[in-house]
């Protein structure tokens, strides 16, 4: 059977560098990043048009077989833009949630009375 963890087994924990996995080298420069941010802005501001449209009005957009290509296609990219934003959050969530069990563990070691009455975490 389990059981959900403690905070004090999550602050136990221990974790891998992901430096081999992600090289710091292989990260955008802030030209890539300004870059990302329009592109993003560009997205979004596309995707809230579009959702304007009833369903009859978006139907009407695939007139013909050209352009459901265009929609198609259209589609695909979008969904490699979700991909990427994606993959952005999760490195941002195992960062946050590695710096949580550090803090945790930090406040385990140096305030442990603190941490284990009814006052602190549990």
């Amino acid at each position: 059977m389990s059981q959900a963890p403690t905070a004090e087994f999550v602050a136990e924990q221990t974790f891998d560098s992901l430096a081999d996995v992600m090289p710091l080298d292989g990260m955008p420069d802030n030209d890539d990043m300004a870059e990302r941010g329009m592109n993003e802005g560009v997205w979004m501001r596309t995707c809230a048009v579009i959702l304007q449209d009833d369903d009859k009005q978006l139907f009407e957009k695939f007139k013909d077989d050209e352009a459901a290509d265009f929609w198609l296609d259209w589609m695909e990219h979008l969904q490699k833009f979700i991909d990427v934003q994606k993959c952005g959050l999760e490195i941002l969530e195992t960062c946050h949630m590695r710096l949580l069990v550090c803090a945790h563990r930090y406040a385990m070691e140096n305030f442990p009375e603190v941490m284990t009455d009814n006052g602190g975490a549990s």
